[in-house]
């Protein structure tokens, strides 16, 4: 296969979410998840799509670890707004910070730093760390964080993908 038509193929994938879409990314621990978001990045920045990261629990900073163990250069993704949802590492430009806990209980307190940050374009939000939010709640929180990502399903100020 030759480069452009890659390159027309990896176009189609990651930019032909609609708004208001919400796209799951699984991937196993053999994977590299970070290559991906930085595929997504620098694709969405040339097109002049603006991105929100939403980092929960310090996942950013290892994407960027490995990214940049892998030679990648960072400096694109270093310079992408960030919402920190826990953790104490503030990598990126972080323009708001969420308490954990509030996160995953009650995306009220998501909702107001998300609306005070976001331009007035469509927006690609990559959510990075959700798995950590998964681990470590019981049931009927899990099942309460799973309604809350479902309520901005059809929010077309934006598309999110989950990495998980």
């Amino acid at each position: 296969m030759n480069e452009s038509k890659r390159d027309l193929t990896l176009d189609s994938i990651l930019l032909g979410i609609k708004p208001g879409e919400t796209v799951l990314v699984e991937y196993t621990p053999i994977s590299s998840p970070e290559i991906l978001l930085y595929l997504m990045i620098t694709k969405c920045m040339k097109r002049g799509v603006p991105v929100i990261i939403d980092d929960i629990a310090d996942t950013f900073s290892e994407y960027i670890t490995r990214l940049k163990i892998l030679g990648v250069p960072t400096e694109d993704l270093l310079n992408a707004p960030v919402i920190k949802i826990g953790g104490d590492k503030n990598v990126g430009k972080v323009l708001g910070n969420v308490e954990i806990r509030r996160y995953s209980l009650d995306f009220v307190a998501y909702s107001e730093v998300y609306e005070k940050v976001a331009p007035k374009e469509i927006v690609c939000n990559p959510v990075l760390g959700i798995h950590k939010l998964f681990v470590s709640l019981d049931l009927q929180d899990a099942r309460g964080l799973v309604r809350n990502i479902a309520s901005f399903v059809g929010n077309e100020t934006r598309f999110a993908v989950y990495f998980i």
